[in-house]
């Protein structure tokens, strides 16, 4: 048995949600989390970051 229109478009909405969770919700945490870190942690982390 196929699933109902209804059973379809939840799911695709669950999808949606977490697409939408992942490329902006989740980056916006992040950024939240690494404002509040110390001036020198955010030093050492570009220095870190620099040795490419």
């Amino acid at each position: 048995m196929s699933p109902s229109i209804q059973e379809t478009a939840a799911s695709l909405f669950r999808l949606l949600n977490l697409i939408a969770e992942k490329m902006v919700s989740e980056p916006k945490h992040v950024d939240e989390v690494y404002a509040m870190l110390p001036v020198n942690a955010l030093a050492a982390i570009e220095a870190r970051d620099k040795k490419e």
